[in-house]
């Protein structure tokens, strides 16, 4: 997609303080659509604001929202405002035209600060439907989604109003067909397909907030009123006028109290329980359809995570053989395939895949495999099976504390580790890593257990420098613990960085883990005027001869040689130093 911006025109501006701007979405070249937006005057392009996307009624142009008095609300919100064409006068929310709404959303996200979290959608009677229909059909997180939309007169069921006008020629028209023709398409360009529920997209608005406007008297107030009902149970935020005056369209709508309710509301991106018919491939929340079988006919999808993110169900699926799950803030333990009818390929992607150690398949058959490609894990279903599919992590960070010590003294250094895993969660088989450090600079002198750790803890420390310990049949949760202390003595002034290299563990079932240690440094320095020239941490007469050679050698002392003997602060070494040292031998 190129949008080249076109314009900036100046209408209504006898209306209207702000100014509103106009553009042409262009594709390939060719002119698609036209919108018009408007930025609100104290927008400073520093903070994400939320983005009032309003539809025209039947007839209507990108400009005809703005006789409403939702450009102002906007305004004095701070919020950006989005009025697309939508290719016709009378669009009727036909598919091509929702690819429009998208790419002119997505322009406004690459021009403006939007807050993708605050995407409100408003429009009447034709275009009442618009933000229902949308949100039924855009479900990706990581495209623009609808946070809440409002209806006024909306035409929520094309089929339905098909017959009520006794045929529609725009509808024909955009939809290709009458709805005898073409069921399917008068369907997915409809919020709700009243006569059978299961050839219907309602179920996708469960977590869209609905605003439901109407006149007192039309057709148009029943549409409204059935799907509250439909919904009453699934969607907890809706609205609905129960004291309607006449009029239709926009004419019904208080802009200020719909403006109010809209922006309560941050879109759903991640629920637990996702239950969707879907038009086409595509991805609702964390579940992805990647085919369709028939292209005439919805794909279902019913899936959920139990409450502490440990287990999926896939309750159902059906038009569909291949179908992906996103693992996004959770690592789940096992999945399970209910007893279906089609076989099914799934993948799994997300966050920690490559530190997945084994599966293991319940009932296990020669018909069952999986493969890992890409960092997705793909497993093949036959039909008329029910598996429970275990997700073996073991997945070790070790994390070591910075220390300055002085030379000859002793530190000891905490070792914290931050577990995830699944099977380790109750027993560790045991673990082994070796302490990699510069040995001239200091010296691991023991490993001290800290009061989280098991009476089970083995320390051994021979040429190698290994650390193991046994651990089999004590608990340790995931999550970040306090885990052992490594005792150093200074050596030599310096710096070494201690990490961990050849990190072994593994737990009873045969799973080994991978573990990886964020350094830690340690850093041994000497207090200059001590006298201990020869670094034995003795101030003897070898530290007086030391001094007295260097005095009678005639050279410049080195910066060594003065933080050592300089005990009196003059920048010089001679006789005073000698006698502070004697003082300093005399005193002990």
């Amino acid at each position: 997609m190129k949008l080249k911006q076109i314009l900036i025109a100046y209408f209504f501006t006898f209306l209207f303080s702000q100014e509103i701007h106009t553009e042409y979405y262009v594709v390939d070249g060719d002119t698609i659509d036209t919108f018009s937006y408007q930025i609100p005057e104290n927008y400073s392009g520093y903070d994400a604001v939320p983005l009032l996307v309003t539809f025209h009624q039947w007839g209507g142009n990108e400009n005809s929202n703005y006789s409403t008095e939702f450009d102002e609300e906007a305004n004095q919100r701070g919020w950006l405002f989005l009025s697309p064409y939508g290719g016709s006068a009378n669009n009727y929310n036909h598919q091509s035209m929702q690819d429009m709404v998208e790419g002119e959303i997505l322009w406004m996200m690459e021009n403006y600060n939007v807050d993708y979290r605050r995407i409100y959608m408003v429009g009447g009677s034709m275009g009442g439907a618009t933000g229902a229909i949308y949100a039924n059909n855009h479900l990706d997180p990581t495209l623009p989604m609808v946070a809440a939309t409002a209806s006024a007169s909306g035409i929520l069921d094309c089929e339905r109003r098909f017959y009520e006008m006794d045929g529609n020629n725009s509808m024909i028209e955009w939809f290709g067909g009458t709805p005898e023709e073409v069921p399917f398409i008068y369907h997915r360009n409809s919020a709700v397909f009243f006569e059978d529920s299961t050839q219907s997209m309602h179920t996708n608005l469960q977590y869209t907030p609905l605003y439901l406007d109407f006149g007192s008297s039309e057709p148009h107030r029943y549409h409204a009123e059935d799907l509250y009902e439909l919904l009453l149970n699934t969607n907890e935020n809706m609205w609905i006028d129960t004291n309607p005056s006449g009029g239709h369209g926009y004419s019904v709508m208080d802009e200020t109290h719909t403006c109010d309710w809209l922006e309560q509301f941050g879109v759903t991106q991640n629920p637990d329980f996702v239950n969707v018919n879907l038009d086409e491939p595509s991805r609702a929340y964390w579940a992805e359809a990647i085919d369709q079988n028939n292209e005439s006919e919805f794909i279902r999808i019913q899936v959920e995570r139990s409450g502490d993110e440990r287990d999926i169900f896939i309750n159902e699926f059906t038009n569909l053989d291949s179908m992906m799950i996103y693992i996004s803030e959770f690592i789940p333990e096992n999945l399970h395939i209910e007893n279906q009818t089609e076989t099914l390929t799934l993948g799994i992607s997300g966050l920690e895949m490559n530190h997945l150690q084994s599966i293991y398949l319940s009932n296990p058959s020669p018909f069952y495999d999986w493969v890992v490609e890409n960092e997705i894990i793909w497993i093949n279903f036959p039909a008329q099976s029910e598996i429970w599919v275990h997700l073996y992590y073991v997945y070790a960070i070790f994390e070591i504390e910075n220390q300055t010590i002085e030379l000859g003294d002793t530190s000891l250094i905490p070792v914290y580790y931050t577990m995830l895993n699944s099977e380790l969660e109750n027993h560790w088989g045991g673990l082994q890593l070796t302490v990699d450090y510069d040995t001239t600079i200091t010296s691991l002198e023991a490993v001290i257990a800290s009061e989280e750790m098991p009476e089970s803890f083995i320390f051994s420390n021979n040429e190698s420098i290994i650390l193991s310990f046994s651990l089999t049949g004590e608990t340790y949760p995931s999550g970040s613990h306090h885990m052992f202390d490594m005792e150093f003595i200074g050596e030599a002034e310096g710096t070494t960085e201690i990490c961990f290299s050849d990190i072994i563990f593994g737990c009873p079932l045969d799973c080994w883990g991978d573990g990886f240690t964020q350094c830690g440094y340690l850093t041994v320095t000497q207090s200059c005027a001590t006298g201990d020239g020869n670094n034995d941490a003795i101030i003897d007469i070898l530290d007086i001869v030391l001094l007295v050679n260097q005095i009678m050698s005639g050279n410049t002392p080195t910066e060594t040689e003065l933080c050592h003997f300089d005990l009196n602060s003059d920048s010089t070494l001679n006789v005073l130093d000698i006698l502070e040292i004697v003082n300093i031998i005399i005193s002990e």
